[in-house]
């Protein structure tokens, strides 16, 4: 069992951020598996986080002119690659808010387990921290973590296009390969394999 990170500064509560499940934009809860999971439309996701920023300054330490923000991304164990939206700026505001979040994961970089990261960040301690408090801008005060599996059973296979260019652990030059991560031998067959292949190639195929 792993020991959960130390931070050098105070954190606030577990209770003083209420995180709400994830959801389709028709409001349906987003399953651990997408079983009709399209490889070439975009995923849109979204959720409501409530935080007691008073609860969040007193355990920090922080006056009442510290700043904040909420911030979400994704990220695929498939692709490797990742993404995310603007974050939610919370500012100096007081009470309990509630915040909505937003991510769109396009399907052609996408595939397999899907992590997502939604995050409370400060963006200024204000004029008066203690010695503990945090003071970086983009110190992460809360984390919580989501993970779904995409390309279920009725899913194509997995596709993605790449700039081979641009990706150091792909072959200069080549125009496809299969990747396979035989570590993972509890997900979906069409979530352990991927073509991964140039745009042009892909366009070709699709003629």
């Amino acid at each position: 069992m792993k020991t959960p990170p130390a931070t050098p500064y105070l954190l606030p509560p577990e209770d003083a951020v209420v995180d709400h499940p994830w959801t389709t934009d028709d409001g349906v809860e987003v399953p651990e598996r997408f079983d009709h999971w399209d490889p070439y439309t975009a995923t849109d996701l979204f959720r409501t986080v409530e935080v007691d920023l008073d609860m969040v300054r007193a355990a920090c330490n922080l006056g009442p002119d510290a700043s904040f923000a909420l911030g979400a991304s994704w990220s695929s164990d498939r692709t490797r690659l990742a993404g995310g939206s603007p974050p939610v700026e919370l500012g100096t505001l007081s009470g309990t808010i509630q915040a909505p979040l937003f991510v769109s994961v396009p399907g052609a970089v996408a595939g397999g387990r899907l992590t997502l990261l939604t995050r409370l960040a400060l963006r200024s301690p204000g004029a008066s921290p203690s010695v503990i408090s945090p003071q970086r801008q983009g110190a992460i005060l809360w984390t919580q973590e989501s993970r779904l599996w995409l390309e279920g059973a009725a899913s194509r296979f997995p596709i993605s296009a790449v700039d081979f260019t641009n990706v150091s652990w792909l072959p200069d030059g080549g125009l496809w390969v299969v990747e396979w991560d035989p570590e993972v031998l509890d997900a979906p067959v069409l979530s352990g394999l991927r073509l991964i292949t140039t745009p042009k190639t892909l366009s070709s195929c699709r003629r």
